[in-house]
This record gives C-alpha cells, structure tokens and sequence, in this order.
C-alpha cells in the first residue's frame, strides 16, 4: 500500500510540474496509478505532508490523479488519464469529483471541456469526448 500511496504521489508531481515525460513513464510502468486514490490526505493533524504549494490544494482522502490533473490545467494528462480507465466519478473526502461543475476543481479549463457527468452518460464514452 506504502509504495503505491508513493507512486501515485510521484505521478501527481509529474502532473502538478507538467512533466509529461515522467507522467508518461510513470502511468506507462504503472497503469493502475490512473484508476487509485489517495487512501489518506490531510488532515487537522497532517496537513503539511499533503499541501502541494504550486497549485495551492492539499490532498484529501480520494483524490486521484484525474483531480491533480484538473488542478493543475493539465488537460492532455486528464485525457490520458481517463483513456487509461480514471474514474471521473471518483469523490474525495470532501466529495466532489473532479468534473464536477461546482466542485474546487470546476475553474480548469480542463473540467470545463469534459462532460459533465451525470449517471446516464456512458463512462465509455468520455475518454472520446475529452479528446
């Protein structure tokens, strides 16, 4: 669970410092990185691990790489992501998702491009529509 709570923290770097040549390395060797989430993020206690200073967002119990990517304006990486299977309908703790239009995420170009996702749109069909 450490290492792969480790790798999934390496994959968000990659995106938040849009590394696409690590990003692309990293969901090459690990592909499952786009369907995980952090199983632990901040908290009252352990907020400082998990603040990431360049897009001003801490990591919450949830979050997964689509929610950084959204964060982050990386909207070629969101697509990645999303043809590798991400769950666009993944909550955090604080629960919304990453497409979702009023969530903390909504402001990125990136989410505004994506549908919004709703349980009658095909999941197979988002990864053609964010293209």
């Amino acid at each position: 669970m450490a290492n792969s709570v480790q790798s999934l923290r390496r994959l968000v770097d990659a995106i938040v410092a849009n590394d696409s040549a690590l990003f692309t390395k990293l969901l090459g060797e690990s592909p499952e990185l786009a369907t995980g989430s952090f199983p632990q993020g901040a908290t009252r206690q352990h907020a400082s691990p998990n603040f990431i200073q360049e897009i001003g967002h801490y990591i919450y119990s949830g979050d997964t790489a689509l929610h950084f990517a959204a964060a982050s304006y990386r909207h070629r990486m969101a697509a990645k992501l999303i043809e590798a299977g991400a769950n666009v309908r993944a909550r955090n703790r604080r629960r919304p998702r990453a497409t979702d239009p009023d969530s903390d995420w909504a402001h990125c170009q990136c989410c505004r491009s994506l549908p919004i996702v709703t349980d009658d749109i095909p999941l197979s069909s988002l990864a053609e529509r964010s293209a």
